[in-house]
């Protein structure tokens, strides 16, 4: 049986527990349950899911090239029909059999099929450009955007309708993804000179969208029985992470004697560390940790580089790196709860009483 907030708010509400002790209880099931449902989760049978459907998404990746330079579009519309009949059927007979991570994966192949499907029917129409014809236009971006619009907003209901009737928290990514797509069609329309026409514009756009997606699964987290949060935290980190890597780059620079961007790089893996710890989403954790200790390396080579150090001085300092990185994760497993208390002292009040729960 599945105890959540809503249920335990209800039985506050009639009188059965008092609201402390709804609180208690929230929070005993979940520390009690998180490991347990974590072994659950990651296994062999996950890993064929997820592989699964990674091939399965490459192949039909590969397809849609293929459709660019294709004139059959009648054949390929009625393939990419019956693809989306049998990932839909596929994902209901999972939901019933109670099997929510294949469902999810298998609504997510639905959810493309049905992009594929529009893509298909705006080629056959003539709304989406034929990129043979592509000199023909002097923005054959701005020609192809009303196809896009109509690909990526019908994704973005379809995807809407679905989970509320699936609610699966991995059906916000065809959500997030549609959205990203809509907004990046959308900003620079509006902020034409900072967004297309200022180099490298696409990062500053990536760096803003992430953020926001953060901040709203923060706004969100734990509101709802189903952990909507999860896929906005990880898809605005991982977003967040490789333009803001990228950015430093560009920016930055690296060569034989500078060392501005690696130290920047170090410090905003900190800031991911210390949000694994105040959010407590592992992702962060994941991200930050690898990239800190990962830069650390390259800062100690380029170090000793530069002052020409014997070779077994390097080997020496890069394994004396990753024991200190070892180390520090079992220190960090220890004392977890110690360390997460802390973090939550030290942050201003204000912003601690909006902290999620039931984390």
């Amino acid at each position: 049986m599945d105890i959540s907030k809503n249920k335990l708010e209800e039985a506050c509400l009639k009188g059965i527990i008092s609201e402390e002790q709804a609180e208690n209880l929230l929070k005993f099931f979940t520390e009690n349950n998180q490991n347990t449902e974590e072994r659950q989760k990651f296994n062999i049978e996950t890993v064929l899911y997820y592989g699964g459907s990674i091939i399965a998404l490459g192949a039909m990746a590969y397809y849609m090239h293929d459709l660019v330079t294709s004139s059959t579009y009648g054949f390929i519309l009625l393939l990419s029909i019956i693809y989306s009949l049998v990932f839909y059927f596929a994902a209901n007979y999972m939901w019933k059999k109670e099997n929510k991570t294949p469902a999810g994966l298998l609504y997510i192949l639905f959810m493309f099929s049905v992009s594929y499907i529009v893509l298909v029917i705006t080629k056959m129409t003539g709304v989406y450009p034929k990129f043979s014809e592509a000199h023909n236009y002097t923005d054959f971006f701005a020609a192809s955007k009303p196809a896009l619009y109509t690909i990526f907003s019908l994704t973005l209901i379809a995807s809407i309708v679905l989970i509320k009737k699936r609610p699966l928290s991995i059906l916000t990514l065809p959500v997030i993804a549609s959205l990203y797509s809509i907004c990046y069609l959308f900003i620079p329309d509006i902020f034409d000179k900072l967004i297309v026409k200022h180099h490298h514009g696409e990062l500053y756009y990536g760096i803003l969208f992430s953020c926001i997606l953060i901040a709203a699964a923060f706004k969100n987290d734990k509101l709802y029985s189903i952990d909507y949060s999860k896929w906005m935290y990880i898809a605005g980190s991982l977003i967040l992470y490789y333009c803001f890597t990228d950015f430093s780059y560009i920016f930055f620079g690296i060569d034989g004697h500078n060392y501005v961007n690696r130290i920047v790089l170090l410090i905003f893996n900190i800031i991911f560390i210390l949000l694994s710890i105040i959010l407590r989403r592992k992702i962060f954790l994941l991200l930050g940790g690898i990239g800190f200790f990962g830069y650390l390396v390259s800062l100690e080579i380029s170090l000793l580089t530069s002052v020409k150090a014997d070779s077994l001085i390097k080997i020496s300092c890069i394994i004396i790196t990753g024991l200190l990185a070892v180390f520090a994760g079992n220190l960090y497993n220890r004392n977890i709860k110690k360390i997460e208390a802390a973090a939550e002292k030290i942050l201003p009040a204000k912003f601690r009483k909006n902290l999620p729960k039931y984390r």
